[in-house]
């Protein structure tokens, strides 16, 4: 079982003990046994604030999610920087990639911002040089590039379900039924390659 652990209902507290063993972690720790969860995950706000700094600082692995526009090129180094300022415990705070949310034919500039972006995640967040040549999704940090899904989301909102398991009863029937049934095909994808990245076994 995956326990996705929402920051939102935490409340920050200062720690100026053990970086091994923060009252955050532990919090996570007892909802994982309670709910003998194999992994947690944690789903954060796009900020670079206190909560998020702490919550960062008990994760083993981080996946960096990312838009299809230049702001996640600027995301990568804002990441990168809060990185080297917040880690703690060298076995901690580890990236093992990141996703990306597919363009659209709206943005003009995202396919050439996608071909950037395995260059730049090398170079700030990895601190490696990165050849050129290559596509985005044969990049080893590359994890997967999900679909927005854009007419599943107000339904997913109304109906506070993720927009894979939506039901005909929240709206998703004909057109919407499909688009429900390759969302969680995606995701299932997804998830399976960073249960695989982090040395988790995936569900049958």
């Amino acid at each position: 079982m995956i326990l996705a652990w929402s920051c939102s209902r935490a409340r920050w507290r200062p720690f100026t003990g053990d970086p091994e063993d923060t009252p955050f972690r532990g919090m996570v720790h007892a909802d994982a046994e309670a709910f003998e969860a194999a992994m947690v995950v944690l789903d954060l706000g796009p900020t670079l604030g206190a909560l998020n700094r702490v919550a960062l600082q008990a994760c083993d692995f981080i996946v960096v999610p990312a838009a299809s526009d230049i702001f996640a090129v600027h995301g990568f180094r804002a990441f990168a920087a809060a990185l080297d300022r917040w880690r703690v415990v060298p076995t901690r705070m580890t990236p093992i990639g990141y996703v990306v949310q597919e363009y659209t034919r709206h943005s003009a500039n995202a396919p050439s911002v996608l071909a950037y972006l395995p260059e730049e995640y090398k170079r700030s967040v990895l601190r490696e040089s990165e050849e050129v040549g290559h596509s985005m999704t044969n990049q080893p940090s590359c994890i997967g590039v999900i679909k927005p899904f854009h007419s599943l989301q107000r339904m997913a909102e109304e109906a506070r379900r993720p927009k894979f398991s939506l039901r005909p009863a929240d709206g998703a029937v004909g057109s919407h039924a499909l688009a429900v049934q390759e969302a969680y095909r995606d995701y299932r994808t997804l998830t399976r390659e960073i249960l695989r990245r982090v040395g988790v076994g995936a569900p049958p």
